[in-house]
């Protein structure tokens, strides 16, 4: 794990989500202080917290590991449901999403 890579991640998806630091530290029962430290690159965080600080980022524990979001085969980045939810607003308002012919939603309620 390169702490600079990993902390520069967490720096990221966190102000992504619009969290503070102490937030972040709250929802995964730790202090701010730890949170500051990984996204300076000052060190990283332990491995048992690797799951629930990747739930709390939505991501996942590999990215957190390399240090950077997960690509799939085509070179396309992988959408947290978040960034999923904001794309089809946003094409709705562009216009090119298409409806299912069934009507049929294409998010879960």
């Amino acid at each position: 794990m390169d702490a600079q890579r990993t902390g520069k991640l967490i720096n990221y998806l966190r102000s992504k989500k619009g969290i503070t630091q102490k937030e972040l530290a709250e929802e995964i029962n730790i202090s701010d202080k730890a949170v500051s430290k990984w996204e300076r690159g000052d060190g990283c965080p332990d491995v048992g917290i690797l799951p629930s600080l990747a739930q709390a980022l939505g991501t996942d524990v590999d990215s957190l590991l390399k240090g950077e979001l997960k690509e799939v085969e085509n070179g396309r980045k992988i959408l947290t449901e978040e960034e999923l939810k904001a794309e089809i607003a946003r094409m709705q308002a562009d216009g090119t999403l298409e409806t299912p012919k069934d009507n049929t939603s294409l998010l879960k309620n």
